[in-house]
Formats: C-alpha cells, structure tokens, sequence
C-alpha cells in the first residue's frame, strides 16, 4: 500500500524524487553446550549482530539515526529514508520521531505549500524498505 501510494504521490507531485537505502547481513550463531558426556545438550541460537550487540530474532528497533532495523531468521535488514528531491522553496526535515516532512524552507514551522495542494490522501511519510533476494 505505502509504495502504491509512494509511485502516485510521485506521478502527481512530480518535484518529489526518493532514493531509498537498505542493507541485510546473514544472521550468526553460538552453540551453547549444557552438561557433559552422553546427558550433554546442545543448543545451536541465531542472532544477528548490530553496534557490537547480540539481538534474537524477532526484535526490532530504530536507530537514533532514524535506520529501521529487524533481526529476522534471514538475519539483519536495516533501511532508512534515503535521499529526498524537492523544489528550491521546500525543506525535507527528519522529526523527532523520524518521520519525514517537507516544509516551507523559509519557515519550517509551515508545510511545503506544493506539498499541501498535492495528491490526495498526503504526502507518504515512511521510507522505502528494499528487499534482499
């Protein structure tokens, strides 16, 4: 739904370019050995490994540079906003909660009037993700 509405806010509002970035890296493992001799068990954990941490399948999380990132039993796939195009008078600014808006570039405070009167239902505000085949 995001990249179907994504391709219509670009075919109507043709100031807005997006170049989006994504990585995956495998997942590791660690074996774990419980007891010894014949009663020994052996467990075999995947993870993947992120800024020197150890991270389970499953968890996911964003970075305070607003990368996306979940650790699946593929492994890693982070993505991030990438690189935004717009016109001279507009602004894309990352906010807090890393979402993107384009505003006004002479007042931030105020949305991009282009992007105001553009394609119905917004302006998509989520980055692309891309798939590692």
């Amino acid at each position: 739904m995001a990249s179907q509405l994504l391709t219509v806010a670009c075919l109507l509002v043709p100031v807005c370019f997006i170049h989006g970035a994504a990585f995956l890296s495998r997942p590791k493992e660690m074996t774990i050995r419980y007891g010894t001799g014949e009663h020994q068990r052996t467990v075999v954990r995947r993870y993947c490994e992120w800024d020197g941490h150890k991270v389970l399948p499953g968890s996911t999380w964003t970075t305070a540079c607003c990368m996306h990132c979940t650790c699946t039993d593929r492994g890693l796939e982070c993505y991030t906003h990438g690189v935004y195009e717009v016109e001279h008078d507009c602004l894309v600014l990352v906010n807090e909660v890393c979402e993107i808006e384009i505003v006004d570039s002479a007042d931030p405070n105020q949305p991009c009037q282009q992007f105001t009167e553009g394609p119905p239902g917004g302006v998509v505000t989520q980055g692309i993700q891309l798939e590692a085949k």
